[in-house]
């Protein structure tokens, strides 16, 4: 009865898009992709979107989203977001926290697939063979389970290349060669976050002496957007120490260009993926890790990046389904008693 509830109400919002260029002269602009008339018979795919969604994080106050993938506690999320949510604590509905433990994290996907120990949960069903195609309209989940959103599939699906990891910094030359001298620190990048300065001389990062530029690319390279490394450093002669959580080079190059201050911020990885949907729902990088829908209800991805103020990447269904129940099988099978794996 509540499926056909909603195939009903979206069949009256595939109406109602029809119709408004005939209400656009009585509709604000503001109001006419993402007003509460026009999200209003999307409220039945809102709720039982929300009841398969969950938050994640150290407290109500700052969460990362998530979905359940099995009734038995497996969530999904974005894995580079996630890493400053640790010890991780999944926040349900009913008001209740859970600790959660690691299962997987697969930097290819920048997945994360989390456990919390509870049965009976509505867990995402993946559409693995839905057509999409550029101007298709999708929604998604926001504000913490508490709006939905509106907007088009933009472009076809395609990879999107890795344009490497950065500390937001431009380097200035250091003749004595006992560090690397901060000449500029980019906006909002890594670096300012973690309070570093322009004149600031870098001189270890993870307990590994840094003496040139070349030094310091290669050993951040080396590691993953995400990853938070511990940076020594000289100030005024003073030494000092900074974690430094790195992000995307596109990421920081966008910001560091002034497109996207004020915008509700970008994710930290935002590239380096091997098939992406991309979308001009509103989110925010708090967002990541919800599902993505058709007008049907179905789930047809998973939010994975926020790029700029019109631009979401999700991950397609069928790009990381198959992996994810072998994930979950391979988890269970560890769980069992000894003498009753098989």
């Amino acid at each position: 009865m509540a499926h056909k509830k909603l195939i009903s109400a979206l069949a009256f919002f595939s109406v109602a898009l029809i119709a408004l260029p005939v209400a656009a002269d009585v509709l604000p602009p503001q109001q006419r992709t993402n007003g509460s008339a026009t999200l209003q018979p999307l409220e039945p795919l809102r709720q039982s979107a929300s009841s398969s969604r969950v938050a994640i994080g150290q407290s109500r106050d700052a969460t990362l989203s998530g979905v359940f993938v099995a009734e038995d506690g497996y969530i999904l999320t974005k894995a580079s977001e996630a890493e400053q949510f640790k010890p991780w604590k999944i926040f349900l509905e009913d008001g209740t926290d859970l600790d959660a433990r690691l299962v997987k994290r697969d930097q290819k996907l920048d997945l994360l697939l989390l456990k919390i120990e509870r049965q009976g949960l509505k867990a995402i069903e993946w559409s693995q063979t839905i057509a999409t195609q550029a101007g298709d309209w999708l929604c998604s989940l926001t504000d913490s389970g508490r709006q939905i959103r509106l907007g088009v599939l933009s472009a076809k699906s395609r990879n999107i290349p890795d344009s490497g990891v950065v500390l937001g910094v431009l380097m200035g030359p250091n003749e004595d060669e006992d560090g690397v001298l901060i000449e500029e620190v980019a906006e909002d990048s890594p670096a300012q976050l973690a309070g570093l300065k322009p004149a600031d001389l870098v001189i270890s990062i993870d307990g590994e002496p840094v003496t040139t530029n070349k030094m310091l690319n290669q050993m951040v390279n080396s590691r993953l957007a995400g990853d938070v490394v511990k940076l020594r450093y000289l100030r005024e002669g003073n030494p000092g120490e900074c974690e430094v959580r790195l992000a995307s080079r596109s990421r920081v190059m966008m910001n560091w260009g002034g497109e996207d201050f004020a915008n509700g911020g970008t994710s930290v990885r935002t590239d380096n993926f091997p098939k992406i949907l991309q979308h001009e729902i509103p989110l925010q990088p708090a967002d990541m890790g919800s599902a993505l829908y058709n007008l049907d209800g179905q789930a047809i991805g998973l939010n994975i990046a926020r790029v700029d103020r019109v631009t979401t990447y999700a991950l397609p269904a069928d790009l990381f389904s198959e992996d994810l129940q072998s994930w979950i099988k391979e988890d269970r099978e560890r769980e069992l008693p000894v003498g009753s794996r098989q």
